[in-house]
């Protein structure tokens, strides 16, 4: 068996921790990219879900703590 550096293994060693340096990073990078890949995928599930209920209810709600000009010249008197 030939001795290489823990950076170029690219074979799986339990006795020296499992796969080299540069494989393991590689595995690394992927799982982090499927989990940012998810996350997106869930926001953009949800922000469809939510533009389909607006569309559905498309009534015009007052904001009850919006005030109209009416009351606001009462308040300044």
């Amino acid at each position: 068996m030939k001795k290489v550096r823990d950076e170029y293994r690219d074979d799986y060693d339990p006795g020296r921790g499992g796969y080299g340096l540069k494989k393991s990073q590689t595995m690394t990078e992927r799982s982090k990219e499927t989990r940012i890949n998810r996350k997106n995928f869930h926001r953009n599930q949800n922000f469809e879900e939510i533009k389909r209920i607006r569309e559905n209810n498309q009534k015009t709600q007052k904001n009850p703590r919006f005030r109209e000009e009416k009351e606001l010249d009462d308040l300044n008197d």
